[in-house]
C-alpha cells in the first residue's frame, strides 16, 4: 500500500521536533553534570537517526531541513555566548520571550528583520550566504 506523502512528511517533521526535544534534554543534563545519562540518550538517538536516514526519502527530508537547524543552532549559540537568557534577549529586542522560545524550538520561522534584531541584541553580525552545491565526482 503506497504511503501518503503528507503523512510521510508529518512523520519526519515529528522526528525533527523529537530531535530538538532530545537536544534540549541533553543540554539540561549537561548543565546538571549528568553526562552518563546524556550520552546514553544521545547515543540511542544517534543510532535511531542513522537507521532512519538509511531511507532515501527520510534522508532527503532531513537534508532539506538542515538550513532551519543551522539557524536555530546559531540563534541559541549567539544568545548563550552573549550570556543572555531568553527573557533578557526578549527585553533587549522587544520580542516576546515565548516567541524567542518558539524560534529556538523550531516552532516558528523568523523574518529577516527579526534575525537582524536578534543579531544586534547578541552583539553579532547576521551573515546569510548562498553557496554553490557541491557535487561528488568519481
Amino acid at each position: 500500500m503506497p504511503q501518503c506523502p503528507f503523512i510521510s512528511f508529518f512523520v519526519y517533521l515529528q522526528a525533527w521536533q523529537i530531535t530538538l526535544t532530545i537536544w534540549s534534554i541533553s543540554h539540561i543534563m549537561k548543565t546538571r553534570n549528568k553526562t552518563k545519562v546524556r550520552s546514553t540518550a544521545m547515543s540511542e538517538w544517534k543510532e535511531f537517526l542513522e537507521k532512519q536516514l538509511q531511507n532515501p526519502e527520510a534522508r532527503a527530508e532531513w537534508d532539506a531541513m538542515e538550513p532551519e537547524f543551522a539557524i536555530i543552532q546559531a540563534l541559541i549559540d549567539a544568545r548563550k555566548k552573549a550570556g543572555l537568557t531568553q527573557k533578557q534577549l526578549s527585553d533587549r529586542t522587544g520580542i516576546n520571550q515565548a516567541d524567542i522560545s518558539r524560534l529556538e524550538n523550531g516552532e516558528a520561522n523568523p523574518s529577516l528583520k527579526t534575525l537582524k534584531r536578534l543579531a544586534s541584541a547578541t552583539n553579532t553580525v547576521l551573515k546569510i550566504e548562498f553557496k554553490p552545491v557541491s557535487t561528488k565526482s568519481g
